[in-house]
């Protein structure tokens, strides 16, 4: 292009000096020319100027002209060739930017977090699917409609809330566990984080929250601490249970030997029977620690539950009162377990006992025994259970009820909503120790003014039930058989010496594991029964059974002990062929298990 405006221009100015060639020859020179052409006319003479003047600068500025019509035109192509890249890369990066975009909302919709955006209002603006699976509500209902408020459980501080306010407003990021309430009414407990939104000069457009449910990890953690509360009081319990049962002993021993001295109208009778109630009384509180505490030694048996509750019926009715209506509704089909049949009526009657106190004025109390058979979906809602079949008890009554926040606690030993001094708080801590050391689950409902309903489950068992037989009380019968006692606390060593003694047994006697096996092999007569403590320094008594059992097989043992730390026992589950003894015991009940262990 360049070379054709070049050409356009020399050759106007070629064209004029062939032009003037031509004329100088044909009139003899330039002069000659000039004075010629003046001689002309005036269209004559404008050719002539066309020719030498005009025509070779119009081509040279044509050639110009063409020039730069062509810079021109290269000028705008480049020009348009750089604007395309621009727009091509822009179109690349807006593509990259949706690409980014529809990711990152795909990314939210499929987060496991509870995700929503709210104007500076507070009015939401956004939710996705996680909000409305967790919360209930549909994203119509919510979205420029409503504030995060519908989400008020009103269980947080109302200074938590003008906390947070002021915080995020100060355009802060916050972080903290909130408990919320969804749609249904149900509560859960998130992980929240919640900051605003700015734009570039820093003003708050919105406000966004993250928020993780983690009620079924709080409900682990609950449990947990529970679970290692009561095996820390467990542990303590088993500690203060030995020395306090051996205590308890000597004093209820020796105020039965006291009154088995007096006559009923002596002076001092009321005052020893008054000992020994709160003896007794003593004894109980023990026993109840080491029930909600899962640490009492277990004799479970196959047992039909609809036997026990028919054979306990009698006595229900006398504890719960005249005023109170009880009906009891047994399975038509046999309800076997396997429990310790002592600990389940222990169950009956703490629960009943609770059900009367809850109606003071009368009511109505239904106790059943029914057959369930537990799904899939059951245990979906309670992942506790495993599918298969149970025993159900429960106990409804027409009480006052218990509130939300009781229940949380009613298991809690020595909680109680009872007045001062009407309660110890450890009945349903029992009821619930029991279920649990028996491998079964325990729940309750209630309604505040309207009643409550405790339910209890127990795997049911194949195989034929045994039968429950209701021990008489009978008047303990004398023996002349030699005894060795193994017993570390010298006062129950001597007051069991002389509960024996005076009963017409021999009493071979020493303070620990060690100092029985050296009687045992000094003694040349027969020893008929080895009655050996559990805790003895040196040597406890499970060892000098693994001993002397070997030198002796047909030797008899009782074991005594106040809180057994195993050994006769797998998980609280008494050893079958072992007998056991606990302390506190009377002199009664030490020659009565005596005399049973021997007449075996």
């Amino acid at each position: 292009m360049k070379r054709l405006s070049i050409t356009v221009a020399v050759s106007g100015w070629i064209f004029m000096a062939c032009y003037l060639t031509f004329e100088y020859f044909e009139y003899g020179g330039f002069s000659f020319f000039f004075k010629h052409l003046t001689s002309h006319s005036f269209y004559e003479v404008f050719f002539h100027i066309f020719v030498l003047i005009i025509a070779p600068i119009s081509l040279t500025i044509l050639g110009f002209s063409i020039d730069n019509s062509f810079r021109l035109q290269e000028g705008l192509k480049n020009r348009v060739e750089e604007f395309a890249k621009e727009l091509q890369q822009e179109l690349a990066e807006h593509k990259r930017t949706e690409e980014t975009l529809v990711k990152l909302r795909k990314a939210v919709e499929a987060s496991g977090e509870a995700i929503f955006m709210t104007d500076c209002e507070g009015i939401l603006t956004y939710v996705n699917p996680e909000f409305t699976r967790l919360y209930g509500y549909d994203e119509s209902e919510v979205v420029g409609r409503v504030t995060p408020r519908i989400l008020k459980s009103g269980r947080m501080k109302p200074e938590n809330y003008k906390m947070f306010w002021k915080a995020i407003l100060n355009k802060e990021v916050l972080r903290g566990e909130i408990i919320n309430k969804t749609k249904n009414g149900a509560f859960v407990i998130v992980d929240n984080s919640a900051n605003p939104i700015l734009d570039e000069q820093g003003n708050i457009l919105g406000f966004l929250a993250i928020q993780r449910d983690i009620t079924e990890r709080k409900n682990f953690e609950h449990k947990l601490l529970q679970s290692q509360k009561m095996e820390s009081i467990g542990i303590m319990a088993g500690g203060i249970a030995h020395d306090f049962n051996n205590i308890l002993t000597s004093v209820v021993g020796y105020t039965e030997l006291i009154l088995s001295k007096l006559m009923p109208g002596d002076p001092l009778w009321n005052d020893f029977c008054k000992v020994k109630k709160e003896c007794e009384h003593a004894a109980g509180l023990v026993r109840q620690i080491l029930a909600f505490s899962r640490r009492q030694i277990l004799e479970p048996r196959n047992i039909n539950l609809n036997q026990v509750l028919s054979g306990i019926e009698e006595f229900l009715r006398r504890i719960v009162g005249e005023s109170i209506e009880l009906k009891i509704i047994t399975d038509p089909l046999p309800a076997t377990v396997y429990v310790d049949p002592v600990q389940f009526e222990q169950v009956l009657i703490n629960l009943s006992l609770n059900a009367r106190d809850a109606m003071p004025g009368g009511g109505k109390l239904l106790i059943e025994i029914n057959n369930v058979d537990i799904d899939e979906d059951c245990c979906a809602s309670h992942p506790e259970f495993h599918p298969g079949s149970y025993v159900q008890l429960a106990i409804s009554d027409t009480g006052t009820g218990i509130d939300k926040e009781a229940i949380e606690h009613i298991f809690e030993p020595f909680f109680t909503t009872k007045e001062q001094g009407k309660g110890t708080g450890l009945g349903l801590a029992v009821v619930h120790g029991v279920v649990k050391q028996h491998g079964g689950f325990i729940f309750v409902s209630s309604v505040p003014g309207r009643g409550t309903t405790f339910e209890v489950y127990f795997k049911s068992v194949q195989g034929k039930a045994e039968k429950i037989l209701i021990n008489q009380p009978v008047a303990p019968r004398n023996g002349s058989e030699t005894i060795l006692l193994a017993e570390d606390e010298k006062v129950v060593r001597e007051l069991v010496i002389r509960i024996l003694e005076e009963s017409g047994y021999k009493v071979l006697s020493a303070s620990n594991g060690k100092e029985a096996l050296q009687v045992f092999e000094n003694y040349s007569g027969q020893i008929h029964l080895a009655m050996l403590d559990m805790v003895m320094p040196k040597m406890g008594g499970m060892q000098v059974y693994d001993l002397l059992h070997v030198q002796k097989p047909d030797l008899k043992f009782l074991f005594v002990s106040g809180y057994s730390a195993g050994g006769i026992h797998e998980e609280f589950i008494l050893k079958e062929g072992m007998e056991l003894l606990l302390k506190p015991f009377t002199p009664v009940e030490l020659t009565r298990r005596l005399r049973e262990v021997l007449d075996k």
